[in-house]
């Protein structure tokens, strides 16, 4: 920065609004603002009681099925069951130290998780894009790359 004596006769010192309204700067570039149409577009076929009401249902029915084809042996949910107290994502700990193969193997298959040493598993079925069927896959993929890793 200039010291005040040095600024030169036009130049104006940029002086930010309070808060959040102080980052924008200018017109952010098209190409950046087409991208976020789609989403939004999505958004507004929906609200948030939609939303919160399809996460409750592919939440449970994620721990549903995850308790039913999984022995605890392999793996134990250890996010709150209360679906108050959660939101769509269940955090999994993976039994047996194969949280590195277990992460691999949902790679191979196109699965994105959130890996969490030392032995935890992040999974959201995000209800904006995510299906019944979507959760189903998961853990017929889940279960077939716990047995695995359990193999090996």
């Amino acid at each position: 920065m200039f010291p005040k004596a040095a600024l030169p006769y036009n130049f104006v010192v940029y002086k930010p609004r309070p808060g959040a309204a102080g980052y924008v700067q200018s017109t952010t570039d098209i190409l950046s603002l087409s991208s976020l149409l789609g989403s939004l577009q999505l958004f507004h076929q929906t609200n948030m009681v939609a939303l919160r009401k399809k996460s409750l249902l592919l939440t449970g029915y994620l721990e549903f099925l995850l308790r039913l084809e999984i022995p605890a042996t392999m793996l134990t949910i250890i996010t709150p069951g209360n679906p108050d107290h959660r939101g769509c994502q269940l955090s999994l700990q993976v039994k047996g130290g194969t949280l590195d193969s277990v992460h691999n193997g949902l790679i191979n298959h196109g699965v994105v998780a959130d890996k969490r040493n030392p032995d935890c598993i992040r999974v959201a079925p995000v209800p904006m894009y995510t299906s019944f069927e979507d959760v189903r896959r998961f853990v017929l993929i889940l279960k077939n790359v716990l047995n695995s890793s359990n193999r090996n």
